[in-house]
């Protein structure tokens, strides 16, 4: 959670000092567009650290041309916002990914973009909301891989998500 950055230090060549103006740049251009505290604003996955740390299929995979920037939001006014959007929805045309993706990730206290993007007013919704972010990272911090948003309920849930994905890794590679 702190400001270092694998992306910017690594990725991108800049040195460190240059790397935490960049995470600073980063949250402020998330916090004036989506209006979100730049406080409640990380970068995670892959970008942030070199390699994935999602207990998954993709489980310490190096940072690729293919892979995206993800970045957290801990907004509880953006969370309410779409959970209640889900909740006004009356049918669902993919039941799976409903009950497979967007109800475990809430359970949690989160929401994920990717699933959202299969639901056509809601994704439009979240496009809207994130869309002159995603543009200013590119244009401003020279961004130029896909850059994806997840938004927590609170700190706590974003800690405990991340916290028990790094006790998973540890206890499967026996770190």
């Amino acid at each position: 959670m702190d400001d270092s950055s694998w992306y910017f230090s690594e990725y991108s060549n800049s040195k460190h000092a240059v790397s935490s103006d960049q995470m600073n740049i980063l949250r402020s251009i998330v916090s004036e567009t989506v209006g979100v505290s730049d406080r409640g604003t990380f970068m995670v996955g892959s970008a942030k650290v070199g390699c994935s740390l999602s207990p998954g299929q993709k489980r310490f995979r190096s940072f690729r041309q293919d892979s995206d920037i993800d970045i957290v939001v801990i907004s509880l006014r953006l969370f309410a916002r779409f959970w209640n959007r889900l909740q006004d929805v009356q049918r669902y045309r993919n039941k799976r990914l409903y009950v497979k993706q967007i109800m475990p990730s809430i359970f949690r206290g989160y929401i994920n973009e990717k699933p959202l993007m299969c639901l056509d007013k809601i994704g439009n919704e979240w496009l809207q909301t994130f869309s002159e972010a995603k543009k200013r990272l590119q244009n401003e911090l020279g961004i130029i891989h896909r850059v994806s948003f997840r938004v927590y309920r609170c700190q706590e849930d974003f800690e405990r998500y991340h916290l028990r994905g790094i006790a998973y890794l540890k206890t499967k590679k026996g770190i």
